[in-house]
């Protein structure tokens, strides 16, 4: 599973629970590397977390504002709540609290490596191909932010400042260079769970959800992975909670962070209606074997009825 960080979210649990259903264990690719945008709602959930929690039974959604100190195009991994923990690690720590896997790897060393050997190795004509734009880590205000740069005939220019190649190259040998969605989505995106792991199966969000700026390089992505090793990447798909119109317990109800143990999560799974069974849930699991996009929505649907049924 692909996400810039993660925590106990509707759709981390979803996949948690699949996992748990058909004998897989998650492994997460974070990128604690990118900038906070408070447009992305997972994002969002480093400051601010809906919550959907049970209490006495029945759930009750509510919003908290864990952080006051943040910035748009912030470095994710450097938030912090309130009492100086990072935002990050507070998700981490409620993952652990509630019985979820903590296996996960950050690829912004990788991204960044990426970056320096493409700017000192390809031709200035393909890192304008290969590279859109690059994001430089400055320090201002007291914050590490991401700062846009595109190519231009001298270098690269953002709205502020300009840098020559071989700046651009000094400040990358550093690790303070990293690529743009559009460009490692269509060259290197694919790539990355094989390279980390040897067994996978990479699960997924529907892509054709997403806009034109995510879509259009992951198509050219699929294509460039099958010209390269001579096969397409291996996709599980999983329905796009926040656009799937009966799910609309919230708004982004896959951002929503559930506060509820993942035992608790399967047996509802299991409950068909009627009295929650362990053994249901894994029957289920053992039926939908392979399509996981239709696991994935059954598995949603019995956590979000539990939701809606309760009056929340």
């Amino acid at each position: 599973m692909w996400r810039q960080f993660f925590g106990t979210h509707f759709e981390n649990a979803v996949v948690e629970v699949l996992c748990r259903l058909t004998g897989l264990e998650r492994n997460d690719l974070t990128y604690l590397k990118d900038g906070f945008s408070s447009r992305n709602p997972f994002k969002n959930t480093l400051v601010k977390v809906k919550v959907a929690e049970k209490e006495n039974g029945s759930w009750r959604i509510q919003s908290y504002r864990i952080s006051d100190g943040y910035t748009e195009n912030q470095v994710i991994m450097d938030i912090e709540v309130r009492g100086g923990v990072r935002s990050y690690e507070y998700h981490l720590e409620l993952l652990e609290r509630y019985g979820y896997g903590l296996k996960f790897t950050d690829v912004s060393d990788l991204l960044s490596e990426w970056v320096a050997s493409s700017l000192v190795h390809l031709k200035k004509s393909d890192i304008v191909r290969v590279f859109d734009s690059l994001f430089v880590i400055k320090s201002r205000d007291g914050f590490r932010i991401r700062e846009r740069y595109t190519p231009a005939e001298a270098g690269f220019r953002s709205k502020n400042d300009e840098l020559t190649l071989e700046e651009m190259v000094e400040l990358a040998s550093k690790s303070l260079v990293l690529p743009s969605a559009r460009s490692y989505y269509k060259a290197f995106f694919f790539f990355l769970p094989g390279i980390y792991i040897e067994d996978y199966v990479q699960f997924e969000a529907v892509f054709e959800t997403a806009d034109a700026y995510i879509f259009d390089p992951v198509v050219e992505g699929f294509k460039n992975c099958k010209d390269s090793t001579g096969f397409y990447p291996l996709i599980a798909p999983l329905p796009d909670f926040n656009v799937e119109k009966t799910f609309h317990f919230t708004k982004n109800p896959a951002c929503t962070c559930l506060f509820s143990n993942i035992d608790d999560l399967i047996r509802m799974c299991g409950s068909g209606g009627g009295r929650s069974s362990p053994r249901k849930a894994q029957s289920l699991g053992r039926e939908a074997r392979g399509d996981f996009y239709s696991l994935g929505w059954r598995i949603g649907k019995s956590i979000r009825d539990s939701i809606v049924e309760s009056g929340s």
